[in-house]
Formats: C-alpha cells, sequence, structure tokens
C-alpha cells in the first residue's frame, strides 16, 4: 500500500525513519558489511508477502497468554507489523551470513503489560507476538519473509520503561535473547539533523548482557 504523499508524517515516523537511517548510516560506513533495506526484504519475501497490501504484517493464527490473577486470553488470526525490518550481511563476501532486525520504536503511548486483555497494544502482546513467529523448526517469520533469523531491537526514551520491558521478556519471552534494548533521549528530526550512527556502533543491551550489531555474535 503506497503512502498519501501529502500527508505529513506522524512524529512517530518521523523519529522511527531518523533511528533507522542512523543505523543504516553506522552500517555502510562499516568496512565488510552491507545494509538490507527493507525492499530487498520484500523482494524475497513470500508470495503471499509480497502481494499483500501490508507485506510486514505476518500472520498469527492464535495468540494465549495466562494473566498472573488466572485469566485466560486468546487471540485469533491476528498480524505483527513491526515499526520496521532491515537486514546486515556480515562477511566473509564469498560465504556472507545474513542477520535480520525488526525495530520497535517506543513512544510510551502503549501500555507494558496490561492485567486481563490482549485486545489493545502492548508491549506484553509484541511480546508474545514475537515468540509465535519464531518458535518451532520453520518460524512463521521465515516462511513469510523468507529471511533466516530475525532480532528484535527495542528502543525506548525512558530508563524506568526500558528496565520494565526487560523484565517483561525474561518472564514472557521464549527466546530472550531475540529482543535487544537501547535507551536514547527523545528523539526530534525536526530539531535533530545529524545522524546518530552510534545506534549501530555501540552496543545494546540484551538479558544475558551486552550484544554488538557490529559483529555476529551467537549467544
Amino acid at each position: 500500500m503506497q503512502e498519501d504523499a501529502e500527508r505529513e508524517p506522524s512524529d512517530h515516523d518521523a523519529a522511527l525513519s531518523f533511528v533507522v537511517s542512523s543505523i543504516e548510516i553506522g552500517v555502510r560506513r562499516t568496512p565488510g558489511l552491507l545494509f538490507v533495506t527493507h525492499l530487498d526484504v520484500v523482494r524475497n519475501a513470500s508470495p503471499a508477502a509480497q502481494s499483500a497490501s501490508s507485506p510486514f504484517a505476518i500472520p498469527i493464527s492464535e495468540l494465549s497468554h495466562m494473566f498472573p490473577a488466572g485469566h485466560h486470553a486468546t487471540l485469533r488470526d491476528i498480524h505483527l507489523k513491526p515499526d520496521a525490518i532491515f537486514g546486515i550481511q556480515y562477511p566473509p563476501a564469498d560465504d556472507p551470513e545474513f542477520v535480520f532486525f525488526a525495530v520497535e520504536y517506543d513512544r510510551s503511548t502503549e501500555d507494558v503489560e496490561p492485567s486481563r486483555n490482549l485486545a489493545r497494544a502492548s508491549w506484553l502482546r509484541k511480546v508474545l507476538s514475537y515468540s509465535a513467529i519464531s518458535t518451532g523448526r520453520s518460524p512463521i517469520y521465515e516462511s513469510h519473509l523468507k529471511v533466516p533469523s530475525l532480532l528484535v531491537l527495542c528502543i525506548f526514551s525512558d530508563p524506568q520503561r526500558t528496565a520494565h520491558v526487560m523484565d517483561l521478556v525474561q518472564r514472557c519471552a521464549m527466546d530472550k535473547s531475540q529482543f535487544l534494548f537501547k535507551t536514547v533521549p527523545p528523539v526530534d528530526p525536526l530539531l535533530v539533523s545529524a545522524p546518530m550512527p552510534t545506534l549501530f556502533t555501540d552496543p545494546w543491551q540484551g538479558i544475558r548482557g551486552p550484544r554488538k550489531l557490529t559483529t555476529i555474535e551467537r549467544r
């Protein structure tokens, strides 16, 4: 689906574009690495994704969760749509390895952990959804997007909110190492014109410790 060229981007979309562009600049400045754009991902995705109005809306047939108070919630026939997707090609050039990333840019507008309901957008629903598309011998993201891996980059402006979501991942994610975290000052692209390639070069925080995107680190 094409965006309306005359429609102003939302604050979220403008900040997200700045963040992803900064990561792309960091990748392109690093010798031996190649940046794989979202357009490259679509070109190699499944026919179902290519023909969809929203190619990156990854289908989930069922999502279930038991809340601590005993309430059970189930959603059926839903989709997970990351804020952005890109990949990095790592050396050696004659036998490269590709790692793909989903970006979730937090604007503190969603609940972190609702107590009874998955219907509304929340970080709990995100974490459960990423777990749902990443399990089994043939993960849904692999069959839908035709990518061999999917790490989730979670970007926040509030360190307390970062810690809250990290605790949520620790308790609810099936693969805790899939999620990486970074806390940065609020991004206003109208005021900040210089890119931030350190979003790529500086380590990210993982449940099991710091993780660098500049090299492949298996954990």
